[in-house]
């Protein structure tokens, strides 16, 4: 009896508050741990919406249903509105309704419909509650604009951001859907195009829909999303012996086993995992996802990981409470550009050591991951769970940065993230004081200060002649000081580490050593003057895959009798990662195999692709890394050489095996 009180008392509060146009703060507070009333429910929403006494649009519409598309429309109005358990005399009200709306939205907007859109099942949920037509359409039109992400189709952009958040939580889990090529949209389309409404019961999404518009966070459907997904996990797991669509299937209809019971909690877990990501994404994808400014930019899509801005990293570092995210800042630069200044917190990881010294940079991560752990323990501010690299802000050296990043990630380490923009952006960010902001700042190494400072003499690359069998074989005594000067390095670099364990915060500085940005340029090759095998830093785009990607057992493809020469190596991406794979060197093609993810598959590969020899028109090795080998892939026309992707690998022994490779060229060619 005494709660029975209780819940009336609170429900003359919550009328009294709804009656006098609260702000949602006062709203949140009173409704927080509550479930809605029905009787309530439309002017809460109507003030969440901000739609209260706004002008009726209705009165401006002619009428007309008339639409090209109009029939489908029609349609989906008709089997929506069966899907809501109404009267027969209701349904076919409500089904009438909904037609005349959404054409009506569509015309003023000038769209086409689309029974993708989800125009249907949200506009259903506000014309079943107690709205006039009017404030109906008011409540849709502001949820299209607040609350629902752009381009909720394949491969459109919130899908790609809803990647990084799991990516960011659970990489193992991304890992594995990536593995089995069962992107976002596959699986989450309907989620996000409906808000829910096409596989939640209307009570929950109704119970669902009160607290996404009282935290008033359009992000919120991400996390709301990610918590199906992570809840699913074990059972997504489990599956790995079942076909695409099975596991497909099981992840889109998780959402139909939630009740009304379990949406408090499920909203809980929802927020708590949006206060443990970085706020950064919520500014930079504002205007692809939100909002009446559009932009076509590239900018989630081709992101590694979830970005965060330089002035998050700084807040998060200065911040003298432990409520927030805390850092722990891996500065990836060369030692050089390290110690013309860095913040005093960052931890240096050589990015050019994954390369260099693959042993010294297993050590470094080792000991990259103690000192976190001792700064964790130690309860410092410049320390945390989640790791942020930062590179150079120069995109021909922040390459290397990316492949540490993909290292981690194939790592399974959670919390990844990089800052957008780099040192360059931070220099910018504390220009007005450097001396004090930065650790050892040097105007006259800076890359910022002095951006020649970055750039040695020794890097410059050497022409080779077209009749040389190695692409490796450049002139050696520059190539002889660098293997000194990294020796010398990996040597103090070994006392360095010991020195980081006892540690907060890595201090050391280790010898000089610079990457180069100078690019070779080799003699003619098939009568142009096109540097075919060459030593310099190619631009790169994505090479095309084989779209069947058949699978192959590997043993059984090596051991063919076209096969020439196998090679094992790793194919990086243009993002960085990086995939065991095998080239393969037959009398005409080369066959890119790529070892399948899957313990119930080890020994398999798919046909990433399989250029014809006569397609490569330039082979290209990194001065300071020899094994990173890059294949250029083309047509010519008369003189002229049009390029069509490229490839890259990291080769043990590549001089064997490109060796091997233009021979077969050269031997075409005669």
């Amino acid at each position: 009896m005494a709660d029975k009180m209780e819940d009336l008392a609170w429900k003359a509060d919550l009328t009294l508050c709804l009656s006098k146009q609260p702000d949602l703060l006062k709203l949140k507070s009173l409704c927080k741990g509550r479930k809605i009333p029905p009787d309530c429910r439309p002017e809460l929403w109507k003030r969440c919406l901000n739609v209260v006494g706004k002008p009726d649009p209705l009165v401006t519409w002619d009428g007309l249903i008339d639409m090209q598309e109009q029939d489908v429309l029609k349609e989906d109005c008709i089997l929506q509105a069966a899907k809501l358990k109404l009267l027969e005399e209701d349904e076919e009200e409500v089904a009438r309704d909904m037609e005349g709306l959404i054409t009506f939205y569509c015309k003023s907007r000038g769209e086409k419909y689309r029974s993708s859109s989800g125009f249907v099942e949200l506009l259903s949920q506000f014309i079943i509650i107690d709205l006039q037509l009017s404030e109906v359409y008011n409540c849709f039109y502001a949820m299209q604009s607040k609350f629902l992400p752009r381009e909720c189709y394949r491969e459109g952009k919130p899908f790609h951001l809803f990647r990084q958040l799991l990516q960011y939580h659970d990489p193992q889990l991304c890992s594995f859907l990536d593995s089995r090529k069962i992107p976002p949209d596959l699986y989450a389309q309907k989620w996000l195009r409906s808000l829910f409404v096409s596989v939640c019961d209307t009570d929950v999404v109704h119970a669902m829909w009160d607290i996404y518009f009282l935290e008033s966070d359009p992000y919120l459907v991400f996390f709301l999303m990610l918590v199906m997904v992570l809840n699913a996990k074990d059972q997504i797991l489990g599956m790995s012996t079942k076909n695409k669509s099975s596991i497909v299937d099981m992840i889109t209809n998780f959402p139909s086993q939630l009740g009304v019971d379990d949406i408090e909690d499920f909203c809980t877990l929802s927020q708590y995992y949006a206060d443990r990501t970085p706020q950064s994404y919520k500014k930079e994808f504002q205007p692809f996802l939100f909002g009446s400014k559009i932009t076509t930019s590239d900018y989630i899509s081709n992101s590694l990981c979830l970005q965060v801005s330089v002035n998050e990293l700084l807040e998060a570092v200065k911040s003298p409470s432990n409520e927030g995210i805390r850092f722990f800042l891996v500065d990836c630069r060369p030692a050089d550009q390290y110690n013309n200044g860095h913040l005093s917190t960052a931890f240096h990881l050589d990015a050019n050591l994954m390369l260099q010294a693959p042993s010294e940079f297993q050590t470094s991560v080792m000991a990259l991951f103690a000192t976190q752990q001792q700064a964790i323990d130690a309860g410092s501010n410049a320390a945390g769970e989640h790791l942020c690299f930062i590179g150079s802000g120069r995109e021909f050296e922040d390459q290397y940065v990316n492949m540490v990043v993909a290292n981690f990630l194939q790592r399974g380490t959670h919390f990844v993230s990089i800052a957008k923009g780099g040192y360059a952006a931070l220099h910018e960010l504390l220009a007005d004081d450097l001396k004090n902001n930065l650790r050892d700042h040097n105007p006259k190494g800076c890359i910022v200060c002095s951006p020649e400072a970055g750039i040695s003499s020794e890097d410059e690359s050497h022409e080779l002649s077209k009749g040389d069998l190695s692409p490796m074989s450049a002139p050696m005594s520059p190539k002889t000081r660098m293997v000194d000067k990294l020796s010398n390095t990996i040597r103090n670099r070994g006392a360095d580490v010991k020195e980081r364990l006892g540690r907060l915060i890595n201090e050391s500085k280790p010898q000089d050593r610079h990457i180069s940005e100078k690019d070779a340029k080799g003699k003619g090759y098939r009568g142009v003057n096109l540097d075919i095998f060459s030593i310099e830093d190619p631009d790169e785009t994505p090479s095309s895959g084989d779209e069947n990607n058949e699978s192959v057992n590997i043993d059984t493809w090596i051991k063919r009798s076209d096969v020439i020469r196998h090679f094992p190596c790793s194919e990086i991406t243009v993002s960085g990662q990086m995939f065991s794979s095998y080239i393969l060197l037959t009398m005409t093609h080369l066959f890119i195999l790529r070892e399948i993810v899957d313990k119930n598959r080890a020994g398999w590969a798919h046909i990433q692709s399989r250029p014809h020899l006569s397609s490569i028109i330039k082979i290209t090795s990194k001065r300071k890394h020899p094994d990173l080998i890059t294949f250029k892939y083309g047509t010519s026309n008369g003189e002229e050489f049009n390029v069509t992707g490229s490839q890259r690998f990291l080769i043990p022994n590549s001089k064997q095996a490109t060796k091997r490779i233009k021979e077969r060229i050269l031997k075409l060619m005669e």
